[in-house]
């Protein structure tokens, strides 16, 4: 009887969350997209999301087996696409850095993670233990469904979301795809990786081979892993809550729920903002490694930490202060310590591998030093602007969408409430963990407070409340978990509370690579390899424009100016003259320097045979310089 009751209960919950994650994607208005669109984005985002577990669990599965402790292997089969999202980028970067072609490092890659893996059987033999994994493992799935409503909905591939940092993410991943990261090549979508990014290789290198190994393009698999990615999050959650904060499968499975359906958990991966994704996956798993290396002296879970903190660092650098703060009350409050790092080094063998890989990982190493010695004189001196730092923000976020609230009704009550909850669940902890996690969650919340005081301060308290409102969210979940009668009921409400705030963010989330640019790409298949095009269109248009134009030479007599992403060069002179509706609006029809007939039309873009003899020459370019390169002086 009492199994027919716990199925009865199980099938009951499964049911509430499957509706909550149908309620979201009705609210988006997938139900209207023609079933012909929808399989074709379904198709692209399961091919997408089962390469990224593929490309993951064959890096993972041997490392985790052989480094992870005895202590944490319950739940092995969750550790394996996290360690093996790290181990992959990681591999991948020193292996490009070493100059062996991107397709040659992945095929090494993966090989070795067979190799890996194969060794640990042998040395562990045994199945993974599959015993509480239903849980998590149905929540996770139903988060990433979430996640990928409003890439369903387009009814094609896309990107999702406003920010723009979309155009550098997929085109880095496809430079890396065919060259060096530090050289130029003037053959694609981008002629350089990134020049802000130096340090954020290993997650492209991550996201060029989930697209290979998928069979689609870089923007094609962008939204997916991202997916994919705060969904390991989400796990990294339930692993914090169950190992360090003692939860139960109903307290940890909803924190799960309240921290994945978090609307700024969600903005993150749905704008996309995939470094910052990365890095905030990173997050949970420092957090119990290391506790793991300091309580338990673990030299398996201090590898596995340094594993985590080097990809969330390259990924992310500002996400660096919050384990490391952790850890070092952590340190400084266990009597036992870290692991000596002779445990490590093994004499003069190990040179062989660390001078390498310690060389190949110079050039991201020394840009997260650049970017956190940036970032700390803006903090540590209250008089300097922050106005540099505004990303693509206009304004300061409402405070309680941090928090999975949908309105703002009393909000400040209810994550007092909240605070409190934490602070009598993190009592019970030992001291060193208590206060490490307690320490965390005080100092960057208050920064975030901080932050909405200073002018232009929107930036940085959208980072820091993004990745540290998760915590106290969890720490609630747990806390009310432990109370028998009313916490279920609670649990509940807080879950339906996370589920409104989240299905705000989703349902205002569209994509912003249409149908008409991918168009564009055939548009440029047509004409003559050497053809040069002019492109008379709204300036932030150009940067999908000329991505998809990117096999033609190109120009503008209106580039993109004063942001960080390359532009156009100048040129009146061209072969063939593109315009959006914009451009169009702007002359009064047909540009005044094209031939008409129209060429090619869709909805958005028309293409123009230019007029012969323009006045000047034809400057168009397959470079895409930054800065005011290639403009006219």
């Amino acid at each position: 009887m009492t199994d027919a009751k716990g199925r009865l209960r199980d099938g009951l919950v499964l049911l509430a969350a499957g509706v909550i994650a149908l309620g979201i994607a009705g609210s988006w208005g997938v139900h209207r997209i023609p079933a012909d669109d929808i399989l074709d984005s379904v198709q692209a985002a399961v091919r997408a999301v089962l390469a990224t577990l593929l490309v993951f669990g064959v890096a993972g599965f041997g490392v985790t087996r052989l480094l992870l402790p005895e202590g944490l292997r319950r739940y092995e089969l969750l550790w394996v696409p996290a360690v093996g999202a790290c181990v992959l980028a990681l591999a991948m970067t020193v292996l490009g850095f070493a100059f062996v072609p991107f397709h040659v490092s992945l095929a090494i890659t993966l090989a070795s993670g067979v190799a890996a893996g194969a060794v640990a059987l042998r040395r562990a033999p045994g199945r993974p233990p599959a015993g509480g994994l239903f849980w998590p493992g149905a929540i996770a799935f139903l988060l990433a469904a979430v996640a990928l409503v409003p890439y369903f909905g387009a009814g094609f591939p896309t990107v999702t979301g406003p920010g723009s940092d979309a155009f550098h993410a997929v085109g880095a991943a496809e430079f890396l795809q065919h060259n060096h990261p530090l050289e130029r090549h003037a053959d694609g979508p981008l002629d350089r990786f990134p020049l802000r990014w130096g340090s954020k290789q290993p997650i492209y290198y991550a996201l060029g081979s989930v697209a290979t190994v998928a069979g689609l393009e870089p923007y094609e698999t962008l939204a997916p892993v991202a997916a994919v990615m705060i969904t390991l999050a989400a796990l990294g959650i339930f692993l914090l809550a169950t190992e360090l904060l003692g939860a139960s499968l109903l307290g940890a499975g909803a924190a799960m729920a309240v921290t994945g359906l978090n609307a700024m958990v969600l903005r993150t991966a749905l704008n996309p903002y995939f470094n910052q994704t990365w890095g905030y996956f990173t997050l949970p798993f420092t957090l119990v490694l290391g506790w793991w290396a300091v309580h338990h002296r673990s030299r398996p879970a201090a590898i596995l930490l340094a594993l985590f903190l080097a990809v969330g660092g390259f990924a992310y650098p500002l996400m660096l202060p919050i384990p490391l703060l952790a850890l070092a009350i952590f340190i400084w409050l266990e009597p036992v310590g870290l692991p000596s790092p002779r445990s490590i080094y093994r004499g003069r063998r190990s040179l062989v591998w660390i001078v390498p890989v310690v060389l190949a990982l110079l050039v991201p190493a020394a840009a997260v030093a650049e970017k956190v010695w940036e970032a700390t004189r803006l903090l540590v001196d209250p008089g300097q602007s922050l106005r540099g730092w505004g990303g693509d923000l206009l304004q300061f976020i409402p405070a309680h969408r941090f928090f999975s609230l949908p309105e703002d009704t009393l909000w400040w009550l209810a994550v007092a409430a909240m605070a409190a909850l934490a602070v009598w669940l993190l009592l019970q902890l030992p001291r060193a963990l208590g206060a490490g996690l307690g320490a965390v969650m005080v100092t960057f919340l208050a920064a975030g407070v901080w932050f909405r005081q200073r002018e232009f301060g929107w930036y940085f308290e959208f980072k820091t409340l993004a990745f540290s409102a998760p915590l106290l969210l969890m720490c609630a979940a747990v806390a009310l978990s432990r109370f028998r009668r009313v916490g279920p009921v609670l649990l509940a409400l807080f879950v339906v509370s996370a589920a409104f705030a989240g299905r705000i963010e989703v349902r205002a989330t569209g994509h912003q690579l249409t149908e008409e640019h991918v168009e564009l790409r055939e548009w440029a298949a047509d004409l003559p390899a050497g053809a040069s095009i002019r492109m008379d269109t709204f300036p932030p248009n150009q940067l999908w424009g000329s991505y998809m134009l990117s096999s033609r030479r190109l120009c503008s007599q209106l580039p993109l100016l004063g942001t960080d992403y390359p532009h156009v060069v100048y040129s009146r002179e061209a072969d063939f003259i593109l315009t959006d509706e914009l451009g169009r609006e702007y002359y009064g029809g047909d540009p005044p320097d094209a031939r008409p007939p129209a060429l090619r039309q869709n909805a958005r873009f028309t293409l123009y045979r230019a007029k012969p003899d323009l006045p000047g020459e034809d400057l168009c370019s397959k470079r895409l310089p930054y800065g005011r390169a290639g403009l006219p002086e």
